[in-house]
């Protein structure tokens, strides 16, 4: 048995109202774009004044839009339906992959664009050497502009001879689907296989035609993400190349306490050398002077006392012709650990390599 609620206090409680949440409303002082330059004019763009009017005749037309129609004469179809230029077809020209039916119109839209393109100044191109793509400049960047019909799948009855077929061959079975064009134009920035930098198409609202100047600002938006782009990657080049600096200067003092080392490793075993040899000849002119009294410069004995004083001088570390230590590293010993550490640095582990013994 369940017993009942207890009787609402506030009986506005007892409503439940439902409101649809309002879409939010873009402010007019929003940022267009990064640049204020392009966000001038992707404004420009978006004026109702300026809208790009889809033309309805193609006298007149732009030699870029005339090859497109010239390499789509008397071609047949593709297992999707689409017809697209030849292979061999070498004058410069934009990518059109349509049925039959929507030739006329893709050329239409490409006209327009062409002439919207040529009013805003932006430049035309031929790009590549044996089979030229038509490619607009638009500020400090390239598109390549396609003009794409997506195809359906659809199913399909077998024939009589194909089920025959099959049940033949049951590791080859045909195909029972086939493409066919959807009717719907979609026009690409830079489209390969599986990405397209922007793309318009016809919708339930809106046809392609009526859309044009939003491709416009698409090329806008990627001029603008590739600037800033450009900008981030040039201050990252510059904090790396400061904390590569940073790394070389510290990499450097840490070095050359090592190099203090080695140079006192090294001269301590050659000062022992001099000092038993230094003692050695001090034990032989005594030892010749206990025996003889006295020793004839140009004796044998002279000579070699003479050689061998003269050769304890050049090896000797704190002989008078040979400078004392010093704490600081000569130039030249400064130069060769800079071009070490620069060698061993290791650019994409920002780090040095571990050291080889020399």
């Amino acid at each position: 048995m369940r017993w009942p609620l207890p009787p609402l206090k506030d009986q506005s409680l007892g409503k439940i109202q439902l409101r649809q949440a309002r879409k939010p409303v873009k402010s007019p002082d929003v940022c267009l774009a990064n640049d204020p330059a392009i966000a001038e004019l992707i404004a420009y763009e978006l004026l109702p004044e300026n809208r790009i009017e889809c033309v309805t005749d193609l006298r007149g037309a732009d030699p870029l839009v005339t090859a497109i129609r010239e390499s789509l004469s008397h071609r047949d179809p593709d297992e999707y339906g689409r017809v697209s230029r030849r292979y061999d077809f070498a004058a410069a020209c934009f990518e059109v992959g349509v049925s039959k039916g929507n030739i006329q119109r893709a050329l239409l839209l490409l006209q327009s664009l062409v002439k919207a393109f040529k009013s805003r100044g932006y430049e035309l191109l031929a790009v590549g050497t044996k089979q030229k793509d038509a490619k607009v400049r638009v500020l400090d960047r390239e598109f390549r502009i396609s003009v794409w019909e997506p195809s359906n799948r659809r199913t399909r009855e077998l024939t009589k001879q194909e089920k025959l077929e099959a049940e033949r061959w049951r590791w080859s079975r045909p195909r029972d689907y086939e493409h066919v064009p959807s009717g719907i134009l979609e026009v690409h920035l830079d489209r390969d296989s599986y990405y397209s930098t922007g793309k318009i198409a016809d919708t339930k609202k809106a046809r392609v035609e009526d859309r044009l100047n939003e491709l416009v600002v698409d090329m806008l938006h990627a001029v603008d993400a590739q600037r800033q782009q450009a900008e981030r990657e040039r201050l990252e080049a510059i904090a790396k190349e400061n904390r590569r600096r940073k790394s070389l200067e510290l990499e450097i003092v840490r070095r050359t306490e090592s190099v203090r080392e080695e140079r006192l490793h090294k001269v301590v075993p050659r000062w022992h050398k001099s000092e038993q040899i230094k003692q050695y000849i001090a034990a032989v002119r005594q030892e010749a002077l206990r025996r003889t009294g006295q020793i004839d410069d140009e004796s044998e004995l002279g000579r070699w006392l003479r050689w061998a004083e003269s050769y304890l001088d050049s090896i000797a570390p704190l002989s008078e012709n040979r400078a004392l230590p010093t704490f600081s590293l000569t130039d030249k010993e400064l130069a060769q650990l800079t071009r070490e550490c620069e060698d061993d640095w290791v650019s994409y582990l920002e780090s040095f390599r571990p050291r080889q013994p020399r």
